[in-house]
């Protein structure tokens, strides 16, 4: 696989392309210098998290039109066939051949989904890979004509929920629970219906337990004797939107708390 990567300033240098947040042009570049030499990433939840940017700058880029995503996970780099042109001694070609086989290109080398594909594999990717909970019209319209699930009654359904994790996983979302139980004093449970589909949506983004851990001590750090103690609930320190930030934000101990371990520590003297 070549090791050089280059950038068109057809694709780049746009009024389109400058108006996204500058988060996104930067992965756009680091997807860019990760792809293979057909423009396919595997991994892009890990370049995001290797690279300390967010889901947010990934879905950006999907809206934008600069990146097309697969139910498989893999993306592939909209414009990549206008910014590389490769010797066919430097080539290799793509493992990533079913992906390649939903795509069509342009007289301008740009990739877009096959018209027959793309309402049945790429909505649904994004939909359901990307953003869990804001289905678009389009994808609404999609699955309008399939038959609803029947609701149960009375949330009898958070049970089943938890017991259909994976035994690891049911323990895993159990010593995290325990965790934030033990720094907060509350009393939640690891098996409601809100807790799991959270725990859920976050382990298929590749997210580990120490991630889990790591957001509740910083969250207790930030909000303990604050307003914003009563956030400290897997409601929304598991919120997908949030997790990242939450994960990689730089921890300020409020001063309300310095003021109390301040005090105890000069009464603790006396």
């Amino acid at each position: 696989m070549a090791k050089k990567r280059m950038f068109n300033l057809d694709a780049v240098n746009t009024d389109r392309f400058l108006d996204m947040s500058i988060p996104a042009r930067l992965l756009y570049f680091d997807l860019g210098m990760r792809a293979d030499d057909e423009g396919f990433v595997a991994s892009p939840n890990m370049i995001i998290r290797s690279t300390g940017n967010s889901k947010e700058s990934l879905d950006e880029l999907i809206r934008k039109g600069y990146v097309i995503p697969f139910k498989s996970g893999v993306i592939v780099i909209t414009h990549w066939k206008m910014n590389n042109y490769l010797q066919k001694d430097r080539f290799t070609p793509t493992i990533y051949t079913e992906e390649k086989e939903q795509l069509s290109i342009d007289e301008n080398k740009v990739y877009s989904m096959r018209k027959n594909v793309m309402d049945t594999t790429c909505i649904q990717n994004v939909s359901k890979m990307y953003t869990q909970y804001s289905i678009d019209k389009n994808s609404k319209d999609i699955y309008s004509h399939e038959k609803r699930p029947k609701i149960k009654k009375k949330g009898s359904k958070h049970k089943n929920l938890f017991g259909k994790l994976p035994q690891d996983q049911q323990e895993e979302l159990t010593r995290i629970i325990n965790h934030l139980n033990e720094s907060t004093g509350s009393n939640y449970r690891p098996n409601t219906k809100d807790t799991v589909i959270k725990f859920k949506n976050l382990k298929e983004l590749d997210y580990k337990e120490e991630d889990f851990f790591k957001v509740i001590d910083n969250k207790v750090k930030d909000w303990t004797n604050s307003e914003q103690s009563k956030y400290l609930r897997p409601e929304t320190l598991f919120r997908e939107s949030h997790f990242e930030s939450y994960l990689n934000e730089r921890v300020h101990v409020n001063k309300e708390k310095q003021k109390v371990d301040l005090y105890a520590g000069f009464e603790s003297i006396k």
